[in-house]
C-alpha cells in the first residue's frame, strides 16, 4: 500500500514494482492498493486503484472518501499490510491506522528522511500512542530508522533495506567481457547530502583497499540547478533572448577549455588560483 507507484518515475516506485513482480512470481498473491492514477496490473500483482479526489501535480490523495474507500479495499481482508511511507503519504498513514483497526497484521516501513518531520511523529505518538500499536515499524536505512525512534521512543524500529534484484545483476556466462581491467562500479544518484555520497566514496575506499583487484568507482550524479547569483529564474529567457538574437556572446567570457580527463585537475587548482572568466569542460 502507497500513494506512489509505477509508472510515477522515483526510489519508491521502481523498490515497489519490483517487490511486488518477485513476490508474486514466487507464488504470493500480490494486491497493490496506491492512489497513484495511472497504475496498472502487472503480470504478478493486481493493482487496486483508489479512484479519488487529489491535488493537482502532486497527485496526493485529499479526498474526504479516503478512509471510507482504505476500508472498502482492506475488509476483504489480508494476511499482511504493508503500508510504504514517506514525508507526505496519506493513503499509507491512513491505510496502516485502518488496517490495524481491522486487526490485520500490519507493517510500516519508511522509506524518507524524516527531518523535522520528527517533531510531527512524536506529537501525533503522544495523541494516539502510534508506538504502543500492534504495528510493526521499520526503516530502510538506520539513519531514517534513528529518526523514527525519535519519534516513536517507545517502539521497537527495525532496520529494512530495500531490496536488490539479483537477477537483473547477474551476468550471463556468455556475456562479452568488458575492455578494462579489474572491476568498475557504478552508481548514479543525487548529488545531495541526504542520499550520502561522501559516504559511499569512503565505502568504496575501504572496500578497495582489501582487494587486490584494481577497482574504479565511477558516480554518476544529478546536480540540481539553482540559477545565478544576482538573476531570479524569470528572467533567463530574456538573457537567453539576448543570447540568441547576437547582442550578447557570451563565448567572450571563455577564457579556457578542458577535457573530461583533465577536469578534476583543473577543479583542484581552482581552490588555490580560480581562474579568470569560465574554463569550458568539453566531452
Amino acid at each position: 500500500m502507497s500513494d506512489w507507484f509505477a509508472p510515477r518515475r522515483g526510489g519508491i516506485e521502481a523498490q515497489l514494482l519490483q517487490l511486488a513482480e518477485r513476490l508474486g512470481e514466487r507464488g504470493d498473491e500480490v494486491d497493490v492498493i496506491t492512489s497513484t492514477p495511472e497504475a496498472v496490473s502487472g503480470a504478478h500483482h493486481r493493482v487496486r486503484a483508489l479512484r479519488l479526489l487529489r491535488l493537482p501535480k502532486v497527485d496526493v490523495a485529499v479526498s474526504p472518501r479516503l478512509v471510507g474507500a482504505l476500508r472498502e479495499a482492506l475488509v476483504t481482508g489480508y494476511d499482511v499490510v504493508h503500508a510504504h511511507v514517506s514525508v507526505v503519504s496519506p493513503v499509507g498513514y491512513i491505510g496502516a491506522a485502518v488496517a490495524r483497526s481491522l486487526d490485520l497484521p500490519t507493517l510500516v516501513t519508511f522509506h524518507s528522511i524524516l527531518r523535522y518531520k520528527r517533531a510531527a511523529l512524536r506529537a501525533a505518538n503522544a495523541v494516539v500512542g502510534l508506538s504502543r500499536s500492534r504495528v510493526r515499524w521499520t526503516a530502510v536505512s538506520e539513519l531514517v530508522a534513528t529518526q523514527v525512534r525519535h519519534g516513536l521512543p517507545d517502539a521497537d524500529v527495525s532496520v529494512l533495506p530495500n531490496g536488490i534484484d539479483v537477477r537483473f545483476w547477474t551476468v550471463a556466462a556468455d556475456a562479452p567481457q568488458p575492455a578494462h581491467a579489474g572491476v568498475r562500479i557504478v552508481s548514479a544518484t543525487r548529488l545531495h547530502a541526504k542520499k550520502r555520497p561522501l559516504q559511499l566514496i569512503r565505502a568504496f575506499a575501504r572496500a578497495a583497499s582489501r582487494v587486490a583487484t584494481p577497482m574504479h568507482l565511477v558516480i554518476a550524479g544529478e546536480l540540481e540547478v539553482l540559477g545565478s547569483h544576482g538573476m531570479a529564474a524569470h528572467a533567463y529567457p530574456e538573457l537567453l533572448g539576448l543570447v540568441a538574437s547576437g547582442r550578447l556572446d557570451p563565448t567572450r567570457l571563455v577564457t579556457g577549455t578542458v577535457g573530461l580527463d583533465g577536469t578534476p585537475a583543473a577543479l583542484a587548482a581552482m581552490g588555490s588560483a580560480p581562474p579568470a572568466g569560465v574554463l569550458l569542460v568539453k566531452p
